[in-house]
């Protein structure tokens, strides 16, 4: 909602969704102060360089997140990290994936409370065990290794025989609302 600077950066590229006002700026200073920015900073800048991809759904959360990889830019990253100049929404939004969404400055939280409500709507085990997906996806940073350690951990293999999911594809298969087991709050 307004500058993301040094840290703050850092803090937009490890958040799962971020909804960014028009008037919001993110600018890593540290080259202009004679600060090294950490490795994962530039590891993740070089990620978020990417292309969009056609992906089966099959594949798995952590293969999206590697597929979101794929086509690294590091000159992007190397433009801002070395020249240290500050990158406006449009062009951190459309060029950098720093944001999932720009809106007008008085839009951001109705935004992102409508976008929480969404979420909420969705059945919590299924978004916990996704959040726990892409997080590994990103840590081991090897869609083939993600996909395979999350198919054996044991989060996703509860996942596998929650009620939640037999709620979810009963629902689905008779096309009404799903009534989820320990719903998320808001």
């Amino acid at each position: 909602n307004g500058g993301a600077y040094g840290g703050g950066v850092e803090i937009v590229l490890n958040c799962h969704l971020v909804i960014a006002s028009e008037k919001a700026q993110f600018f890593p200073p540290e080259v202009k102060r004679g600060v090294i920015v950490p490795k994962e900073v530039i590891r993740s800048l070089i990620i978020l360089g990417r292309q969009q991809a056609q992906i089966c759904f099959t594949l798995g959360i952590p293969r999206i997140a590697a597929i979101a990889g794929l086509y690294p830019s590091s000159q992007r990253a190397s433009e801002m990290l070395l020249i240290g100049e500050t990158k406006s929404v449009p062009e951190a939004y459309s060029q950098f994936g720093f944001a999932n969404k720009a809106v007008p400055h008085a839009q951001v939280l109705p935004t992102a409370f409508e976008w929480a409500h969404r979420i909420k709507e969705n059945s919590l085990d299924a978004v916990q065990e996704t959040k726990r997906a892409l997080i590994l996806a990103q840590q081991l940073g090897n869609f083939e290794h993600a996909t395979i350690a999350n198919s054996y951990a044991p989060e996703a293999r509860r996942a596998d025989k929650d009620k939640n999911i037999k709620e979810g594809l009963g629902a689905f298969s008779e096309t009404r609302e799903p009534k989820w087991k320990n719903p998320a709050k808001l």
